[in-house]
């Protein structure tokens, strides 16, 4: 991504609605599924670090990974030093089957060949570890929001489980999340579309600062979306998340 987009991401995260929802989120599907600490996770693509504290509360020993060497120096900053930088996600310097967990949140749509990369989080894990993951759903929300932050495709709830099963997973929880906003955003994007077909301007992401109200509703509404991920799962959302362990065959 680009470094301007770091920058928004790292003032945001610990107040916008939709960063602290799906942290919420995040935190619900691995509560429900880790009672008691791993030994040893990655976070890949960690960006700013603004997830550390939350998975630190499943993992003894946490390692962030990223491309990005701003993204590495927005994590120091935070006070954030188990990170280290990375050039290729598809050859980790990674002890095969030496990892629980492996977390990646909105990255692997950032990798242009997915599959790939899959294969070889499934070769740094141990038997039974786990993945898990977020990523934006529905090709027909692409928008200048996902040129903005290099993303190379969006997901469906079939699609992205086709792709982790054929790398040697099984699925132990998935659902499309963020889903009481779908309609606003729908909407949203088609109507930024359009003005920027009008008045065509530099790609941005879709942050829109909104009325502390406002922000304070909606976080509370994704926080009601990450209890009942621990009872159901929702049927459409613009975003998935999921969890797969490795195959034990």
């Amino acid at each position: 991504m680009e470094i301007s987009e770091y920058k928004t991401m790292a003032q945001l995260e610990d107040r916008y609605w939709w960063y602290v929802g799906r942290r919420a989120i995040i935190q619900s599907v691995l509560s429900r599924h880790i009672t008691s600490p791993v030994a040893h996770a990655v976070d890949l693509g960690c960006g700013t670090g603004a997830n550390f504290h939350i998975l630190k509360k499943f993992a003894r020993n946490l390692t962030g990974l990223d491309t990005s060497e701003d993204a590495i120096t927005f994590c120091r900053a935070r006070g954030i030093y188990d990170v280290r930088l990375i050039t290729d996600p598809y050859h980790l310097a990674i002890e095969s089957g030496s990892l629980d967990l492996v977390t990646l949140f909105d990255v692997l749509e950032h990798i242009e060949h997915d599959s790939r990369a899959l294969q070889e989080l499934h070769r740094i894990l141990r038997i039974k570890g786990l993945i898990a993951m977020t990523v934006p759903a529905y090709q027909f929300l692409w928008s200048e929001h996902d040129i903005a932050l290099h993303h190379y495709r969006r997901y469906t709830l079939p699609n992205l489980t086709k792709r982790l099963k054929d790398a040697g997973f099984h699925i132990v929880q998935a659902s499309y999340i963020i889903s009481s906003t779908l309609p606003v955003i729908v909407l949203y994007r088609v109507l930024r579309g359009v003005m920027r077909r009008i008045f065509p301007k530099q790609p941005s992401s879709s942050h829109l600062v909104l009325p502390s109200f406002l922000n304070t509703l909606l976080t509370k509404v994704l926080i009601l979306e990450a209890k009942l991920l621990s009872i159901c799962s929702l049927p459409a959302g613009t975003s998935i998340v999921i969890l797969a362990q490795k195959n034990d065959y």
